[in-house]
């Protein structure tokens, strides 16, 4: 018999911020060029000597993810449905989303891509959309790699 998980959790602050920074720092192409961004001003520095150009070229990547957790912290203030309570039901036929204001079932063919760390899985249903479900809402280890498996099976 195919395993269900139900989950039901309200995104905390922190859980946004991190999943915004850990979709930044996943993001291939943003890394690349930050990195030669980074290279770039320490060499021209080298070679030219001090100008605050370069240091701010350094330091942007650092500065971006400041950004980035800023812009992540005023998004959860602002949006009331980071504070709702979220209802997941994971099946292998769909999977059930039910708050206060949205009752749907959502196919797993809607998912493309998975991350996960240690604090959290997104689940990805655009380039830059994402479904957070931190690790802290399932009961034990073992429901948790029951829901790792089910969702490597159904996105692809």
């Amino acid at each position: 018999m195919p395993e269900e998980i139900t989950v039901s959790y309200k995104y905390e602050l922190k859980e946004c911020i991190w999943a915004a920074i850990f979709h930044f720092i996943n993001n291939f192409l943003e890394r690349v060029v930050y990195f030669l961004m980074v290279i770039y001003a320490m060499v021209c520095w080298y070679f030219f000597g001090f100008h605050f150009v370069w240091l701010i070229l350094i330091c942007f990547p650092v500065l971006f993810l400041l950004v980035i957790g800023l812009a992540s912290w005023i998004r959860y203030l602002r949006e009331p449905r980071c504070k709702d309570i979220l209802n997941l039901r994971f099946s292998d036929d769909a999977i059930y989303f039910k708050t206060d204001h949205v009752d749907s079932k959502i196919e797993w063919r809607l998912y493309k891509k998975i991350l996960e760390n240690k604090r959290m899985f997104l689940l990805y249903y655009g380039k830059e959309c994402f479904t957070i479900v931190p690790k802290r809402v399932f009961k034990d280890k073992n429901q948790e790699e029951i829901f790792r498996n089910l969702i490597h099976r159904k996105i692809q």
